[in-house]
């Protein structure tokens, strides 16, 4: 064993000590697991540190008849998890431990069965028994969204109920160990070498890193030295892996929060919801009401429109082209449309393709646009309307009303 990883083995009643004085002296717990030697439990708990590149491994001994530790859950959250992890799957008991309920076995699986005992063997009946004591959060406006187990991509399994207002998140519980594939027993009788494809299928979205983590414990085993230009491949390797994670994650929450784009969806989607959902909390106002004859005619035609918008793909919040540029143009080639868009619609001025002039969205009169930057309007429906740097200012005349930037129309209502 390396000079820098060290080994001890201690009673029950010396482990908590021990704990707290490596995490005084700057260690972290990286893991806590258990193994099945026959006729006793061994746990072993690792603690880290670096600068330099330090291990300790904590290991003690419990009978199998009747394994318990004291709960160290009191110094870290992630021994907690790992307490109850070992208590369903080895029957170990976490003496002292504040929430000692099941985490990876689910209420279905049988009470006494733990599989990675030794004499475990095979998985009795399972029944479906008791519910997960999930929180119910009431109140006018509150709606309970469930998402998942089963989940799209190279994501894990794990059921998530958000209750919210709006898009207000008010409490999230996720519960997730759907998937129990006794791994670890698979890797049982292995021969060293012939391991590596079961360790790249842990989590579709590690592969790499957990194939080096077998390699690693392998070679520490075995006392092999790998070579540094092998060490510098190996980082390489994990490094494009948790680059490519990162950025495959920062695109879907991109996507969850309504912008696709950045996830390589259209910026364009016809039919895909409500025409009435909030936006970023706003209630919707209706701004056009249009029924009886020639409206079937009129639904094509913004359908057409809708198929030559130049900018399916983009989307800038400013100066454009955002959602705003794209309602404008609609009503530019449908005019029959007669839409007269709020003045503090920011974008609404960026004309496609770099267009100085066109005609305003109500198609009652003109205006002249710098990139959706400065210019003037000047319609019918619109009255007068100047454009700084995506802020207007203007009047209706005709149903009087000043138009004041981030506020919009003062006066009247059309």
């Amino acid at each position: 064993m390396k000079p820098n990883w060290l080994r001890q083995r201690l009673s029950r009643d010396e482990l908590a000590g021990k704990a707290e004085e490596l995490l005084a002296a700057g260690f972290r717990l990286g893991l806590v697991a258990a193994h099945d030697d026959g006729d006793r439990l061994r746990v072993v708990y690792l603690f880290l540190a670096g600068h330099p590149d330090r291990r300790v491994e904590l290991e003690s001994l419990v009978p199998a008849a009747d394994p318990a530790l004291p709960s160290l859950a009191y110094l870290s959250f992630p021994v907690s998890r790992f307490e109850r992890e070992m208590a369903d799957l080895y029957g170990i008991r976490p003496i002292g431990h504040p929430r000692p309920r099941r985490l990876v076995r689910h209420a279905h699986w049988p009470e006494d069965w733990h599989p990675m005992r030794t004499d475990a063997g095979p998985a009795p009946p399972f029944h479906p028994t008791g519910r997960f004591p999930f929180v119910t959060v009431d109140g006018t406006g509150v709606y309970e969204i469930p998402v998942g187990p089963v989940h799209a991509g190279l994501i894990e399994p794990g059921h998530f109920r958000f209750s919210v207002v709006g898009e207000t998140v008010l409490r999230l519980k996720a519960r997730l160990w759907f998937v129990h594939r006794g791994l670890e027993k698979l890797f049982e009788g292995r021969a060293a070498t012939g391991a590596a494809d079961l360790a790249e299928r842990v989590s579709g979205d590690t592969s790499a890193a957990h194939a080096l983590a077998h390699s690693l414990a392998v070679e520490d085993a075995l006392g092999v030295e790998v070579p540094d230009e092998a060490q510098r491949l190996r980082a390489l390797l994990v490094e494009l892996e948790r680059l490519y994670n990162h950025a495959a994650d920062l695109g879907a929450l991109a996507n969850d929060v309504g912008f696709g784009v950045a996830n390589g969806a259209p910026a364009v989607r016809v039919d895909r919801t409500g025409p009435d959902n909030y936006w970023f909390g706003a209630r919707p106002q209706i701004i056009f009401d249009r029924r009886g004859e020639g409206v079937d005619a009129m639904i094509e035609n913004i359908r057409a429109a809708v198929a030559r918008y130049p900018y399916p793909h983009e989307y800038r919040a400013w100066p454009g082209p955002n959602s705003n540029t794209f309602t404008a143009y609609i009503a530019r080639e449908v005019p029959e449309l007669g839409l007269d868009l709020p003045s503090n619609a920011v974008g609404k001025d960026f004309l496609p393709g770099g267009a100085l002039f066109a005609a305003a969205p109500s198609g009652t009169g003109f205006q002249v646009s710098l990139f959706g930057l400065a210019g003037v309007l000047l319609a019918v429906d619109e009255g007068l309307e100047l454009n700084v740097l995506g802020l207007n200012i203007g009047v209706d005349a005709a149903v009087p009303a000043l138009k004041l930037p981030a506020i919009g129309r003062l006066g009247l209502d059309r």
